[in-house]
């Protein structure tokens, strides 16, 4: 998590890719992350071909939507987020998959990258403008679920 960053409105973007796994080749973004138990999250996975947006309230998990995306494994792809009041958008290599509202979790949080299985990350972005800066984060490859820390470049 980048917890020196609080994003109310915002975009947050990651390069990934999926290199193997039997259980799981699932990896994605945060935001509006409060703590541990209370934030978003939509990820990109390469053994269901899906994309996944859900909510975490009190500890809880909860579903918002799935949709079918080519997540090619051994593939980099881009995920992006954007956000703004209740308004989100997913999308994988350009294309929006998800865009709808949801207001279970208001207000600034702080951006990270989510993993599971063997899922290699690249580099995450995140910004107040539509097109977010780069920033300074890689994550090398692992064979278990990781939060990742970054070093972002905000914008002005």
């Amino acid at each position: 998590m980048k917890k020196d960053v609080s994003l109310a409105d915002g975009t947050v973007e990651v390069k990934f890719k999926s290199i193997s796994g039997q259980e799981d080749q699932a990896g994605g973004l945060v935001w509006r992350w409060k703590d541990g138990n209370n934030y978003y999250v939509a990820r990109a996975n390469a053994l269901e071909n899906n994309i996944s947006l859900y909510h975490t309230e009190d500890g809880s998990r909860k579903t918002i939507k799935y949709v079918d995306a080519p997540v090619s494994p051994n593939a980099w792809h881009t995920l992006k987020v954007t956000f703004s009041g209740k308004h989100i958008t997913v999308a994988l290599d350009g294309k929006t998959y998800i865009d709808l509202d949801d207001d279970h979790i208001s207000g600034s949080g702080a951006v990270g990258v989510w993993t599971k299985a063997d899922m290699f990350l690249a580099a995450m972005c995140c910004g107040r403008r539509r097109k977010p800066e780069p920033s300074l984060m890689t994550f090398p490859a692992s064979s278990s679920p990781m939060w990742g820390s970054c070093a972002v470049s905000m914008p002005s």
